[in-house]
């Protein structure tokens, strides 16, 4: 079956919570026309904290954006991307979004990460990221 949209949000590669492999198995066994990758798919600024399933990743997304595999993949970047989306966009081949919007039978659908909406992230982003370090 071909799905029309798969968004995947908050991997966190490089947290000890991250279920990378288990994304990885989803997107190379499923077929589709749209990745969105929703925001917050690194943890941090620290890769030395990437395990082989986290490196794996980056190599699979840029393939899928191949346009030989007519498969759309975006980036929507979120408050744990800040930083590295760009260079991220760059080395995976994929386009970064503060929010992407597309139609699916005539109705038209964003996506957003949302920590733009939570205002303690947005008021206290210092402390926010100190907090980020010690749970993910």
């Amino acid at each position: 079956m071909l799905l029309d949209t798969v968004i995947i949000s908050d991997l966190h590669l490089g947290s000890d919570v991250s279920r990378a492999s288990e994304a990885l198995n989803f997107l190379r066994t499923r077929r589709f026309k749209r990745l969105i990758l929703l925001g917050d798919i690194f943890s941090d600024l620290n890769f030395r904290r990437l395990t082989k399933e986290h490196c794996s990743f980056s190599p699979t997304i840029r393939k899928l954006s191949n346009p030989k595999r007519n498969v759309e993949v975006v980036w929507v970047e979120g408050n744990h991307d800040q930083g590295l989306s760009q260079l991220m966009s760059h080395l995976v081949g994929v386009p970064v979004y503060q929010q992407y919007a597309w139609e699916f039978n005539g109705i038209r659908h964003l996506a957003v990460h949302g920590h733009q909406f939570d205002r303690f992230v947005v008021n206290n982003i210092l402390l926010s990221r100190v907090g980020d370090s010690f749970i993910c």
